[in-house]
């Protein structure tokens, strides 16, 4: 998957990994063998923004392919793209991250 797109950026596997600042032996190494390693959550972002991916598309592909099933994988993408989400929306309101947090477990618990 990340190769395929990474090629079809015309971006060798050098240039990626300066992008998002990791060692191209260690891009190599997710993109031949996704089911031995396990990027950090950190590492899945800049992935994903790079390569134009929705960030849990991409954990969701290391998620299937891990034979350890790296449930902090999963905690940690999606805790960064709910805090997102909470931001834009907190902006878009005028009001704090507490304020539309409490306005939702309100609409839940109603």
């Amino acid at each position: 998957m990340i190769k395929e797109i990474r090629k079809k950026k015309n971006l060798t596997q050098l240039q990626l990994a300066l992008k998002i600042g990791i060692n191209f032996s260690y891009l190599s190494k997710l993109e031949n063998y996704p089911e031995k390693h396990s990027p950090s959550v950190d590492i899945v972002f800049k992935l994903s923004n790079e390569l134009e991916l929705d960030p849990c598309q991409l954990m969701y592909f290391f998620y299937q392919k891990s034979k350890k099933k790296n449930n902090a994988l999963i905690s940690g993408v999606v805790t960064k793209v709910t805090f997102n989400k909470l931001t834009k929306q907190s902006k878009a309101e005028n009001t704090s991250i507490n304020n539309i947090v409490s306005k939702i477990v309100n609409e839940y618990y109603k």
